[in-house]
Order: C-alpha cells, then sequence, then structure tokens
C-alpha cells in the first residue's frame, strides 16, 4: 500500500545495480525521475563545450580591455561586430553545456493526472504530456530482448493504441513501481466510482 507524505522523501535503488528510477514523495504524489547518466563522449563534449565558451567569452572582453588597442572609428564597429559574435557564441556554449536535464513522469494524485516532462538541472520541471487519471489504462513491463538492457514500464491510454513511457531501468526494480502505480490507479477509481 502507497501512503502519501507530507514533505519530500527521495527513494534510491539499492545494491549493485543502481540503474533505477529515482523515486521522490510529495504532498501531493510523487515522481519518477530517470537515472539515466550522461556518457563519457557526452561528457568530454559539454566541458570541450563549456572550455571553448569561456575562451569566447574572455576573447569578447579581452577585445575591449587589452591596453594599446585601437578606438578608431574605422575599426569601432569591427571591434564591436566581433565582441558580439564571440559573446553570442561563448553565451550560447556555456549556457547549452550547462543545461542538463532528466526525464520525469509526476504521479499528481491530487490534481488526477500523470504529467511526463523533463526536470532541467536547475530544478525546472517542463511537461509535455499530460494524461488524466480517467483516460489511464493498465501499466505493462515490456522486457528487454538481449541481457543488459533496460526493462521499460509504460502506461496505456483507455481505449486507444498509445501508451505512454513511465520509467526505464532493470526489471527487477520497475517491477515494485508498476504495482504501486497499479494500486494508485485503482484507489483512485474506486474513489471516483464512490463520488
Amino acid at each position: 500500500m502507497s501512503v502519501v507524505v507530507e514533505g519530500i522523501q527521495v527513494v534510491r535503488p539499492r545494491g549493485q545495480d543502481n540503474n533505477g528510477p529515482e523515486l521522490t514523495h510529495a504532498r501531493w504524489g510523487y515522481m519518477i525521475t530517470s537515472q539515466e547518466a550522461a556518457g563519457l563522449f557526452t561528457r568530454l563534449g559539454l566541458g570541450f563545450a563549456r572550455y571553448i565558451g569561456a575562451i569566447f567569452l574572455l576573447v569578447a572582453a579581452g577585445l575591449w580591455l587589452l591596453p594599446g588597442t585601437s578606438v578608431h572609428p574605422e575599426v569601432l564597429s569591427f571591434k564591436i561586430s566581433v565582441t558580439v559574435l564571440f559573446g553570442l557564441l561563448g553565451g550560447v556554449a556555456v549556457w547549452g553545456s550547462a543545461n542538463e536535464h532528466r526525464d520525469e513522469m509526476q504521479v499528481d494524485l491530487e490534481r488526477q493526472e500523470l504529467r511526463r516532462g523533463i526536470r532541467h538541472a536547475n530544478g525546472r520541471f517542463v511537461s509535455t504530456v499530460d494524461l488524466p487519471l480517467r483516460d489511464a489504462g493498465e501499466l505493462f513491463l515490456s522486457t528487454p530482448e538481449r541481457v543488459g538492457e533496460d526493462a521499460v514500464l509504460y502506461v496505456r491510454r483507455a481505449n486507444a493504441p498509445q501508451a505512454l513511457e513511465i520509467a526505464f531501468g532493470a526489471e527487477d526494480l520497475l517491477f515494485p513501481l508498476l504495482q504501486r502505480i497499479s494500486a494508485d490507479l485503482a484507489r483512485e477509481r474506486a474513489k471516483q466510482l464512490c463520488a
């Protein structure tokens, strides 16, 4: 049986196999956040983008701070253009490399809906799909075809062939989540029938 708790409590998978979703309780329900870690090449690319962005920003500032740089009218427009170009390139590179995000599914028992979206590194959540609980059908677990691959937990839309991905990870870590969400959906449907 699941209990909605006040405040926030984070539950992380235990053991050596730590590739399951992170479950965070809130007063209105709970959030299921993916634990996908950026790969080595992605981390190297983001680090390189930060480095190049910082260099571009330093060059943009250095054009004006270096002693003896010319401020003649014919050179001034060139310096302004190059400063704006390097400032924009540097800002975009630094911002883009720092804008990490993870997929998240929210089970909102208060507003009676499932929300799928993106959780940014700054904590901001952007919803991409909203599914009212009354439109949620059965849950099912798609098992991996090969050993070592992740299983995927889906919820079907009622009376529709589409399914919405809830979480992915090790199959043994997703099965308790499937049972919990199924119990919560059944309890909310029973409340709606009684009302």
